[in-house]
């Protein structure tokens, strides 16, 4: 005889509690798998060459089934609606009641709702997955490659369902209220996100020599689900569309992710097992905490507010100065009106405004007046192994770029993948000349319609691996020694344009080749011994 405190009894009972779950899930993966895929393949037929209709049909299967960003977002919902829902008992104080007075232990307790989480989220979505496999199949599609990525992104969104729906349970645990709740569950998944795209502004409007290829270090997320999720599946995308290799993307973003849904769920019970029973219904489940996070929320605001009314006033330090004081106020408002559910409360604590407030006042300053000189950073000799050059003049911008499927390649990002300027001497110099001409006068309107000055990004890449970016302008009339030493140099010559590259010659046979004095357009007849002259005179 089963006994009715089981874990099976357990999970049956609450199973039924959340029927209209696990209805939800099934009906929106239903329309988002097998009832799209449908439609994209039956238009696919109807409107693709026949040439090409095998191809199509492959990449209607993937864009539906494989990489499909409205999955994704309806999986960052499935498990924030899971969790919130699977302890939403935890809002009512007579249901908490009545749960402790069920002699079920915590751990039985809070195993049984996530195991009934997960199982209401795989269930539907193989049952989907398997008829839109079943469907695709009577299209022709039996390609092995593209199932086993179907089969991939389901196991890298059962991973991100794991990790979202931990730090909504975190979210639930901390909070007494459902709009609370759902607050700090956006709060927690996008933080981490919203705190990057803030200091790459900060760095983007404060620092001079900023260059967006530093960005990479900036925008790399380590803790939040979503973040990680969005580059796993850029990475994803791109190498199924290049026809790449995404074993060591699968296995990198999998791991990643079981790590953040194991730590995040290990704090959700942990939590789960000290939160006090009168909280509910309360905005915050435990005093020590609203403090802290008001804090954590209120200075980036005030940044946020500052970088806003300094560019709503033209880049005036008053601006600055009254945008972030108007974030440190509202925000402290706000968040003490939810906290206390009433108005009144924006008058305490306020010792969070002072606090914050200096806060917000040091880390504007460290990027205002550039305390740690960024601006100012020229690299050491002795530490410095190659590097790239890109100019941003008529002559470098005037062809374009091309990988080997006929794509096209941003002119920079193509140099600083593949110079390496060993004469460090041509690098250290270049990187004084820009400092000179930045400390003569730091503000960037001098170049404003100045023919005579040019920018240029330029890596600097050190002997311990890492790469420096940077962005500078200079006046090259005056520095017309330096910059003939950088065209001198071999490594600059074969790299700066596609002329050298391998991929040059078999993009360069696809196209036609022809020269016009504006009238009359005459095709060229030895395109090959055009290209070698071509190549010999650069």
């Amino acid at each position: 005889m089963t006994s009715k405190n089981s874990f099976l009894v357990n999970l049956r009972i609450n199973a039924r509690r959340r029927t209209w779950n696990t209805a939800l899930f099934a009906v929106g993966f239903f329309f988002l798998m097998p009832v799209s895929l449908m439609l994209n393949l039956s238009s696919t037929v109807k409107y693709s060459a026949e040439e090409r209709l095998a191809e199509s049909l492959i990449e209607a299967f993937r864009n539906v089934i494989v990489m499909n960003p409205f999955i994704l977002f309806a999986v960052t919902i499935f498990a924030m609606i899971a969790a919130i829902q699977g302890f939403s008992y935890l809002y009512s104080k007579k249901i908490t009641v009545l749960y402790l007075s069920v002699p079920v232990t915590i751990e039985k307790r809070f195993a049984a709702i996530f195991v009934n989480s997960v199982l209401m989220f795989v269930v539907p979505y193989i049952i989907c997955l398997v008829i839109s496999l079943l469907i695709a199949g009577t299209y022709g599609i039996n390609d092995t490659y593209i199932i086993k990525m179907a089969f991939a992104a389901f196991g890298l969104n059962l991973l991100y369902y794991l990790a979202v729906y931990a730090v909504t349970a975190i979210a639930v645990m901390l909070t007494g209220n459902l709009p609370v709740t759902v607050l700090g569950a956006c709060t927690l998944l996008g933080y981490e996100n919203g705190i990057r795209l803030l200091i790459s502004g900060m760095f983007s409007t404060y620092f001079f020599t900023y260059s967006s290829y530093s960005d990479e270090i900036l925008y790399t997320t380590w803790l939040s689900p979503v973040g990680v999720m969005l580059k796993v599946y850029s990475d994803f995308s791109e190498a199924l569309y290049a026809e790449e290799s995404v074993g060591n993307i699968i296995r990198n973003g999998a791991v990643h992710m079981i790590v953040l849904a194991a730590v995040f769920m290990v704090i959700a019970f942990l939590l789960y097992k000290i939160r006090p029973s009168e909280s509910c219904q309360k905005s915050m489940a435990f005093v020590k905490t609203k403090t802290t996070i008001k804090r954590l929320i209120m200075v980036p605001s005030a940044l946020i507010f500052g970088l806003f009314f300094e560019s709503a006033s033209g880049n005036s330090f008053a601006g600055a100065v009254f945008g972030i004081a108007a974030g440190i106020f509202l925000s402290h408002a706000v968040i003490q009106a939810i906290y206390e559910l009433d108005l009144k409360a924006v008058f305490k604590d306020k010792r969070s405004v002072i606090y914050a407030g200096i806060a917000a006042a040091v880390i504007f300053s460290v990027f205002r007046v550039d305390m740690l000189g960024y601006d100012r950073y020229v690299p050491d000799a002795n530490k410095l192994e190659s590097g790239a050059i890109s100019l941003n003049t008529p002559f470098g911008n005037s062809g374009n770029y091309y990988d080997e499927n006929y794509d096209y390649l941003n002119n920079t990002n193509y140099i600083m993948e593949n110079m390496n300027i060993t004469d460090t001497g041509i690098l250290t110099e270049f990187a004084y000349t820009a400092q000179a001409e930045l400390n003569r006068d730091f503000s960037p309107s001098r170049y404003d319609n100045n023919s005579k000055i040019i920018s240029a990004t330029v890596r600097y890449t050190m002997k311990n691996g890492k790469s420096v970016y940077r962005n500078v302008k200079f006046d090259y009339e005056k520095n017309q020694e330096l910059m003939n030493r950088i065209f001198a140099d071999t490594n600059f010559k074969e790299n700066y344009s596609q002329l050298y590259d391998t991929v040059f010659d078999s993009v360069a046979n696809r196209m036609e080749s022809s020269y016009s004095n504006g009238f009359k357009m005459t095709e060229v007849e030895n395109r090959d011994a055009l290209i070698e002259a071509y190549r010999k005179d650069f």
